[in-house]
């Protein structure tokens, strides 16, 4: 009776603390740090169906149903019977499986044998992150002083993009910082000849796929001449439901807003022109203030723009992950001029 089942991570030797679980929404790590949960998966599997046929029958599941409590403890997630149910997880083998969105496990498949009355622990070997980020230290004039504005996750930007802070961002954070400062310093359109990065004013969020900041409203009048230029695409309201995060992280982050709504701002959705281009989602106060808000991604393909683009960006998002900023890298890296490539990668 009570029988338990206790997971925890280890990378490189290392522990890697479980900092928070909600089964609807992911799960995040003490370090590296993460700006969103990461989807998580279990399997568990009896290989003697006989023992969990009370447990079916007593849940009113059918013979291909079984359910189970997950909840963090210690640092690590616990599976237990499903509502507290102390017979729920029946004494025997069992094929134990763990996905966490964007890491790679040794171990990804156990078999183990739950003992009467006992917890059985499994340590999950995560495979280590080679890829280093080393920054090039030419940051243009416009980039930087976006930066010196910025602060992620408390810490000053240029420390974070540097990885010299603790805890540790994902190293996939960086990169994808870096590509979007990038492709706001080159110019965004063949008559242009700035950047974007010029109308920007701070970062403040920074997931492996996009960022948020603010930004003069002059941002919005310069996506529409673009538009009208045909050198990029005018979306109007994103389909997305994503993008509404943008708003969503305004209104909590900044007390000036802490009245607001989704309702209080427009959101105008732009795509940039060719391959490897800026999507950028504008949230336009309907109210008197100071700046809008930019939700900022880069796509390795464009579904406006071409039928490889179409390809493309609906695998990412078949796929159900975030674009991989590693491979945008290389991307950036044959279109761009080196002034606008602000960082190298090694593997360690």
């Amino acid at each position: 009776m009570d029988e338990k089942i206790f997971l925890r991570f280890e990378q490189a030797g290392e522990r890697m603390p479980v900092a928070s679980l909600k089964l609807k929404e992911g799960i995040t790590f003490d370090e590296p740090q993460d700006a969103s949960p990461l989807n998580v998966g279990f399997g568990l599997q009896s290989l003697q169906p006989m023992r969990i046929e009370a447990v079916q029958r007593r849940h009113g599941w059918d013979r291909n149903q079984f359910g189970f409590d997950a909840s963090l403890i210690e640092g690590g997630i616990l599976l237990s019977g499903a509502n507290g149910d102390p017979e729920g997880l029946p004494p025997g083998p069992y094929d134990v499986t763990v996905e966490v969105e964007s890491y790679t496990f040794k171990n990804p498949h156990s078999r183990i044998i739950v003992k009467e009355g006992s917890r059985t622990s499994i340590v999950l070997q995560v495979k280590p992150e080679t890829r280093v980020i080393t920054l090039n230290d030419n940051f243009d004039a416009a980039t930087q002083a976006v930066i010196d504005a910025s602060t992620i996750d408390e810490k000053p930007l240029i420390n974070w993009l540097a990885g010299s802070v603790r805890p540790k961002p994902r190293v996939q954070r960086r990169a994808c910082a870096l590509n979007i400062l990038s492709r706001l310093a080159a110019p965004p359109a063949l008559k242009a000849k700035t950047g974007l990065n010029r109308v920007f004013e701070a970062v403040h969020f920074a997931d492996v796929d996009r960022i948020y900041a603010s930004a003069d409203p002059e941002l919005n009048e310069l996506l529409k001449g673009f538009a009208k230029d045909d050198t990029w695409k005018g979306e109007g309201a994103p389909g997305h439901p994503i993008h509404k995060r943008l708003v969503d992280d305004a209104v909590t982050r900044f007390p000036e807003l802490g009245d607001k709504t989704q309702q209080d701002f427009d959101l105008q959705s732009y795509r940039q022109g060719g391959r490897n281009g800026m999507q950028i989602v504008v949230a336009i106060p309907r109210f008197a203030h100071p700046v809008v808000y930019a939700d900022v991604d880069v796509d390795l393909g464009n579904p406006l723009w071409d039928l490889e683009g179409v390809i493309v960006h609906l695998g990412e998002l078949l796929d159900g992950g975030p674009t991989d900023h590693f491979k945008v890298r290389e991307k950036l890296g044959d279109l761009l001029a080196p002034e606008f490539i602000f960082y190298t990668v090694k593997k360690s």
